[in-house]
């Protein structure tokens, strides 16, 4: 360990150097608050930040907080809000490429683990990207000096103490976060599926913001589906709570159905205050489902739903490279319940119309049909593997048969409309033709660890993000249709999750695999899917192991074998 004056001594040494001199700081060193660790140099201004850890294990953060697991991610998540708020205050351009830049990721909307801020033996580790800065390839040392010795200390002491935070707000903070949790704990305990506040506020303000939108419908359940909790805070809420079963969500177009749904699939996370979701709580084990035309299915059971093709293809362990509207379907639900989901989300808008519904006119016409649409099985899913379903439709009434709870959204406001339902049921009773033949669990699949080699060419590991794609190794992951991966971060951290299995594991099922990354986060953070601290970075975020499911599953080099 190095004290300042080391550093200031190589930036003087260095000044006016060409740009790889600045690989002369790598090293670790002691301010009078907290250490500062350079664990990443940049090649080139132009080449991917620079990494500095900070290291603060001298703080007054409430020990309570730090040995609470709930409360450790809470905290952490809010010092990384505010590390990204200081460092757009003190990041400045500083010449060419990203010299100056100092940065962490946006967090967005949604309380997570991140790699931002970790604790660990009750210190703070956050981490940074700073641009070293370069006047052409040309090291800047009195720039570097302003960066090293006023805007990162600058940051660290606004952002990463509580002298600098206003206490009550974080405080705030936590206990949302610690109500949350419990909530979504108790939606369990009283057999319900999801939960959505009085005054919650829905809709976003646009298709590319996830902010609340201004002026918005305050939601208010029916009183026939209210319900109340008394929270850890001593915070009492009500609202409506959504039973297991089978549930429709139905309305005409533009009254707030698919707004609901999305609500709920996205409350599998916690929100921040202000987000206007911050009570709209779903059970962990919930999976949406859509149609994706022309993703690969690899070794899938998909005969539940999918049975006697013309091409005589075995679909109790099918692949394609090109799967239809249909397919992809039926192939994401097998997935889905063999990572353990309980809970299946569907949309009809975003479905496949020949998976969710075949009406009479069809069913007669038709002699050869190999597709067991969805409405035929949603009763055997719940009673013979304990799976709720909830179906967004607005002109498949075949459903009504196999609802146990109707909701029409009116002009965004929720009525309970199960009693009509069934009225109309007996009006207009179902024509549809004989049940199809039991359904049997998914097979489970063993997957071999050659397929999470992220080596491309010459290069150990090319991990990279753009947009909702993963790039892995040489491949491109698409990631557009798994709705519930929110931000690049998760994406990111999913990929080093991946080749962490490479490097640890022999042959094993795809569900112990699963099991085996939640439990290396949960006890050694997202940065312990790394092992050395020049690869680990800010920029990992908390996933889900459903969404780390889907991203293997559409892996096109993916190799399995049946269990």
């Amino acid at each position: 360990m190095f004290f300042m004056n080391s550093l200031r001594q190589k930036i003087e040494r260095i000044d006016r150097r060409g740009y790889k001199s600045y690989k002369e700081l790598y090293g670790s060193y002691k301010y009078s608050d907290f250490e500062l660790h350079i664990d990443r140099v940049q090649c080139d201004p132009f080449a991917n930040s620079s990494v500095v850890r900070i290291v603060i294990d001298k703080h007054n953060f409430s020990p309570e907080w730090l040995d609470s697991q709930i409360d450790s991610v809470a905290l952490c998540d809010y010092l990384s809000r505010m590390l990204w708020l200081h460092c757009k205050k003190n990041s400045r351009q500083r010449g060419t490429g990203h010299s100056g830049e100092i940065s962490v990721p946006d967090c967005g909307q949604i309380v997570l683990k991140r790699s931002t801020v970790e604790i660990f033996d009750k210190k703070i580790i956050a981490r940074l990207f700073i641009g070293l800065p370069a006047k052409g390839r040309t090291i800047d040392g009195h720039s570097a000096y302003e960066m090293f010795f006023m805007d990162i200390p600058q940051i660290v002491r606004t952002s990463l103490f509580d002298y600098a935070l206003k206490v009550e707000h974080l405080t705030d903070f936590i206990h949302f976060h610690r109500d949350q949790n419990a909530l979504r704990k108790m939606l369990g305990e009283r057999n319900l599926i999801a939960f959505i506040a009085n005054d919650a506020i829905l809709p976003r303000e646009s298709g590319i913001s996830q902010k609340p939108m201004k002026d918005a419908v305050p939601f208010r359940s029916p009183d026939d589906f209210m319900v109340e909790f008394e929270l850890p805070s001593g915070r009492k809420i009500a609202g409506m709570g959504i039973p297991e079963g089978t549930t429709l969500i139905v309305g005409g177009g533009f009254h707030g159905k698919s707004t609901l749904l999305q609500a709920i699939q996205s409350g599998v996370y916690n929100h921040i205050p202000g987000d206007g979701r911050e009570f709209v709580i779903t059970r962990s084990d919930s999976v949406k489902v859509r149609s994706e035309d022309g993703r690969s299915v690899v070794g899938v059971d998909i005969s539940p739903f999918i049975s006697e093709l013309p091409s005589k293809k075995n679909t109790s362990n099918f692949y394609t490279q090109d799967a239809s509207g249909s397919i992809s379907m039926a192939a994401s639900i097998s997935e889905a319940l063999e990572a353990g989901a309980k809970i299946l989300l569907f949309d009809e808008d975003t479905s496949a119309t020949n998976f969710m519904i075949k009406d009479d006119r069809m069913i007669e016409l038709i002699e050869r049909e190999p597709i067991v649409p969805l409405v035929d099985r949603v009763k055997e899913l719940r009673e013979k593997f304990g799976v709720s379903v909830i179906i967004v439709v607005g002109g498949a009434g075949e459903y009504l048969d196999a609802a146990d709870t109707v909701i029409l959204m009116d002009n965004f406001l929720p009525r309970n409309a199960t009693n009509k339902a069934k009225e109309i049921i007996k009006e207009y009773p179902s024509k549809r033709g004989k049940t199809p033949a039991p359904m049997n669990s998914p097979a489970e699949r063993i997957v071999l660890p050659k397929n999470f080699s992220a080596a491309e060419g010459k290069r150990k590991r090319n991990i990279k993000v753009q947009g909702k794609v993963l790039i892995f190794g040489e491949q491109r992951i698409d990631l557009h249709f798994v709705e519930q991966i929110m931000l690049p971060t998760q994406i990111r951290a999913i990929g080093f999750a991946m080749a962490f299995l490479q490097k640890k594991l022999g042959h094993s099922k795809l569900s112990h695999l699963l099991d085996i990354i939640e439990k290396q986060i949960q006890e050694g953070g997202l940065s312990s899917l790394l092992d050395d601290d020049w690869e680990k970075t800010p920029d990992l975020a908390g996933f889900r192991k459903y969404e780390l499911a889907a991203t293997i599953n559409r892996m096109r080099t993916l190799n399995i074998e049946q269990a």
